[in-house]
């Protein structure tokens, strides 16, 4: 039960050299679940609200972040970079 607790109030995944460790390590996640990415000096988020359920990096470009659905910029905390 503690440990159950402890997953809901602290869903940091870890950190991980690359998406792809990330991916392979945690395949499947909850809503807010994040992580560290080294490669791309950057947190990743679960995206819920995607058509298909993935790691997302938290950076974003202008144009990718417009042709977002409303559902997927709620999702996660984006910053929008040039």
């Amino acid at each position: 039960m503690a440990l159950a607790l402890l997953q809901i109030a602290m869903p940091y995944r870890g950190t991980y050299a690359d998406s792809l460790s990330l991916q392979n390590a945690c395949a499947t996640a909850s809503l807010a679940d994040y992580a560290y990415v080294i490669a791309t000096n950057s947190y990743w988020y679960w995206n819920d609200a995607a058509t298909k359920q993935s790691w997302e990096n938290q950076e974003i470009t202008e144009s990718s972040y417009h042709s977002l659905s409303s559902a997927e910029k709620a999702a996660l905390p984006y910053i929008v970079v040039p």
